[in-house]
């Protein structure tokens, strides 16, 4: 039998693509890479066996930013610090085309799974009000003690947020690593006032360089998935752009508003599993392009890539969103 879909509860599945082997999944015991499965209705990607929940715990609370994977787990990186201020300058960037300041209509904004706090502070700096909750105490600290945030540590869970009390909720590729999406986009609706917005970044398998694919994301998004799980929890999808502009596009920024009339789903069509998988394989290629590359040039491939990126980005933006 055919596992479920974990975003449209659909049976039309097919096997997909098997990830690599990577730092995740070898400390975790596994002696191969996470099976992935395509639902044929929505168009998520989604891993099938998922983890158990004694396993689910372990591997966000014990594993994921360890030692055994490559982490400093006694204090937040730098490099880690470094890179999500790079992050959040160019999600602004977007966000400024999207015209999302103008868009919400209070002041009140609330991240789930802000980690460190980086792109929440981001919201306070142009006068929101902020909110955040972060299961990693170590990283909730950061944002409570060096940024001044108010993030709690714990998990985002039906009643662990007060109903209306948001504006807009911010979800940071977070989506991706829950066992349960639909639940939480159905959670995020009433957690938001009315007309309030949800901006939504997770990556996508359409354009999905090969490391995407790991133990940590138990779904990999599509247009098609992104917009009726939005729909179906209650949302009008305004704008699914393409997120940071890298060699191949990895990420879905998503911006939509709570409704309280059922919209309707974007006719928005679903590969085969055959293009699907070839689509696959044409990223894991891109991504294998890319480490020659990096074989080839050595310390100035950061550059070229910075120049390709920043290329690629002014033809998005002077593209508009798409």
């Amino acid at each position: 039998m055919n596992p479920t879909c974990l975003a449209c509860r659909s049976a039309k599945t097919a096997a997909f693509f098997e990830g690599p082997l990577d730092k995740f999944t070898r400390t975790m015991g596994r002696a191969a890479g996470v099976a992935y499965w395509l639902c044929e209705d929505c168009g998520i990607a989604f891993q099938h066996p998922l983890f158990s929940d004694e396993d689910y715990r372990r591997f966000y609370e014990g594993v994921q930013r360890s030692k055994a994977t490559g982490y400093d787990d006694s204090a937040v990186p730098a490099s880690h610090l470094a890179k999500k201020a790079r992050d959040t300058a160019a999600k602004w960037a977007l966000l400024k085309v999207l015209g999302l300041e103008e868009a919400v209509r209070g002041k009140r904004v609330f991240e789930i799974g802000p980690a460190e706090g980086t792109f929440l502070k981001s919201f306070a700096d142009r006068g929101f009000e902020v909110r955040g909750i972060e299961p990693f105490d170590r990283y909730a600290t950061h944002a409570r003690e060096v940024f001044s945030l108010d993030v709690e540590t714990g998990y985002f869970k039906p009643g662990s947020v007060a109903p209306g009390s948001a504006d807009l909720v911010v979800i940071d590729n977070v989506l991706e690593h829950l066992m349960d999406p639909a639940e939480a986009l159905r959670e995020i609706h009433s957690v938001l006032a009315p007309n309030g917005l949800l901006l939504i970044l997770v990556p996508c398998w359409e354009h999905v360089y090969a490391p995407q694919a790991n133990i940590a994301h138990l779904t990999l998004w599509s247009r098609r998935a992104l917009v009726k799980s939005l729909a179906s929890a209650g949302f009008a999808p305004l704008s699914v752009s393409w997120g940071r502009p890298v060699a191949a596009p990895h990420e879905w920024v998503a911006l939509a508003q709570r409704s309280d009339s059922p919209p309707t789903v974007a006719d928005v069509p679903v590969p085969g599993i055959r293009a699907a998988q070839e689509r696959w394989r044409a990223g894991v290629a891109r991504y294998q392009q890319q480490l020659r590359w990096q074989a080839r040039l050595g310390p100035a491939y950061p550059l070229a890539v910075k120049a390709y990126a920043g290329l690629r980005w002014a033809r998005q933006i002077g593209s508009g969103a798409r």
